[in-house]
């Protein structure tokens, strides 16, 4: 099964473009047409990744990514807020609610499609668990300079 990516917006023509484009590379893709579907959706299925609009009619897309951010199971999943609203705090309020990334539309689909694998390969590295080589099983430091305890002792 390939990547999955949730896209929750409430224009159609954008469910088209984005899940096209995505497939085109590759993605499998989901749609949601309001936030709180989108919030459902992700729920049910964690994606790997989510794209989401703001303006949306009910739950706006900082709310979505606000709750989001406060679910155990979907706190990691990479955001990428993708809209028309133009604001010069728009990164400002999408970083404050936890998005990884923001784009406006319109979009060039190349650097749309890089925005992607970006936000999945940094989500990958982030999630990775981080070996403690300075120590091993037993909890002697290991090649740290100090002798560990004697063996003939």
């Amino acid at each position: 099964m390939g990547t999955d990516i949730l896209c929750v917006d409430d224009d159609p023509l954008m469910h088209n473009l984005l899940s096209n484009l995505l497939k085109q590379h590759g993605f499998q893709v989901s749609l949601a047409t309001n936030g709180a579907e989108g919030l459902e959706r992700a729920r049910r299925r964690p994606p790997d990744l989510i794209v989401l609009d703001i303006m949306m009619p009910g739950m706006d897309g900082f709310e979505v990514c606000r709750q989001l951010r406060q679910d155990p199971r979907l706190r990691t999943i990479p955001v990428i807020v993708l809209t028309a609203m133009e604001s010069s705090k728009l990164n400002e309020q999408a970083f404050a609610v936890g998005a990884d990334v923001c784009m406006t539309k319109p979009f060039p689909p190349d650097r749309f499609i890089s925005t992607v694998n970006m936000a999945l390969q940094n989500a990958a590295r982030q999630n990775k668990p981080k070996p403690d080589s300075s120590r091993d099983p037993a909890g002697d430091a290991k090649d740290s300079g100090i002798p560990g305890p004697r063996k003939d002792a």
